[in-house]
This record gives structure tokens, sequence and C-alpha cells, in this order.
């Protein structure tokens, strides 16, 4: 989180001997590993790391779709989540999706998971799913359905800016923030949060690309 790839690597291959007997906390680390790779540019070597997870873990299977850009596959998978129950925790499929450009198929995830009504409750973890909401607002917005996406963004808006008031300065919350301005029309405001985003020590974990293919930020490209 702090920026420094080279040692975490070097910590995550530390761990690996050292606990070389546990074979689950091994692949943990290696999913880590193949994150960081993926994190600084190196999708070849993200990829091979995946592909060998992907073998004993259907997660990871999916993670190698989406760095290895397999629509079709993406599609089945999309496909696939809308025929099962879901939980709010599932909107990475949604996001991944997105990532990929399956906008639509997003939007159908997100929405059969549950995340359109998360402001509508009180459930306390509101927080763990916020770029997931705020992907859909994103999303929806994008597509015209501008009521449903004002509802999301005018309740996500008070709760980021209440949770900032009382000293929230995580990069996930002021990249949070950023895209709901920026979506408001609030493009100064939005700009000057993703200004403090970057400043954050754990900046770096918020990848370019989740962030360059964000329709929340789309004005702010010039």
């Amino acid at each position: 989180f702090l920026g420094f790839p080279d040692e975490t690597l070097a910590c995550i291959e530390k761990a690996r001997t050292r606990f070389a007997e546990n074979a689950d906390f091994v692949r943990e680390l290696d999913r880590q590993a193949a994150g960081v790779w993926e994190d600084i540019g190196d999708d070849a070597r993200a990829l091979r790391i995946y592909d060998r997870l992907a073998v004993d873990d259907a997660n990871v299977a999916f993670d190698a779709m989406r760095v290895r850009r397999d629509i079709p596959a993406l599609r089945r998978v999309a496909q696939e989540s809308l025929a099962r129950p879901l939980s709010i925790f599932d909107w990475q499929i949604g996001e991944a999706l997105a990532r990929v450009g399956l906008a639509e198929e997003a939007i159908e995830v997100l929405r059969h998971a549950g995340i359109a009504e998360v402001m509508d409750s009180d459930l306390p973890y509101k927080t763990m799913i916020l770029p997931g909401i705020v992907r859909l607002a994103g999303l929806l917005k994008a597509h015209g359905e501008n009521e449903d996406a004002q509802r999301m963004l005018t309740q996500t808006t008070g709760l980021l800016e209440m949770m900032r008031s009382q000293g929230a300065r995580a990069s996930g919350i002021r990249l949070s923030t950023a895209k709901v301005y920026a979506l408001a029309g609030r493009n100064d405001e939005a700009v000057e949060q993703l200004a403090h985003a970057a400043e954050t020590p754990d900046w770096p974990q918020q990848t370019a690309a989740a962030t360059e293919t964000d329709p929340a930020l789309a004005e702010l490209v010039d």
C-alpha cells in the first residue's frame, strides 16, 4: 500500500519460504504477488500466477479472465451469476465486467446482487462496498437511468461527507468522493479529492486501470 512493490514481493517470497508447509497460505501469498505484478503493469507475470492458481480456485480463474480480457468467458460469468443468488459482496463481479467494457452486463449483475438498494438499508457494512455502489450509479447515469442514479448519488454523497467530517482520509474514501462529485457536476471538488487521494499512503492500491475506465470520472479526463 505504501508504493514499494519490490519490497512487497520480497516479503511475500520470504513468507512463502517460512510457511511453505501451509499450502492455503502460500496460495494466498501467490495471489497477492500476482496482484502486485498486475498493479505495476506486468500482466504476463501476473497471468502466469493466476493461471496456475486457477486450477483450484474459481475466483482466481475470474482474475485471469479479466486480465486476459477474455470477453466471451466474462460474458458467461455474467450469465452464470444472474442464474444464481448473489450477495452484495459479489459487487466485484460487476466491477470487473465494467472494467473490460461490459457495462450492460455489469449493471445487471450489480442490481442482481442488491447494490441498488444498499443505501436504503441499515446495513452496517455499506463502506465495504462503496466502490460497487458508486460504480453502479455511474453506469446507470451513463445509460440514462437518471432517477435511480441520482437517488444513489445523493445518499452516497451524504455518507461520504459524514465520514470525511469524522476524519476518514483513506484513498478509497477520497476516490469515491471524487467520483460522486464528478457525477454531480462538481468537477473542481472532484479534482481536489483526486489530488488528496493521490497523496495518501494507500493510493498505490487504486490501480490506474480501475480509475481510467470508470465512467464516473469521464468528465475529468481533460
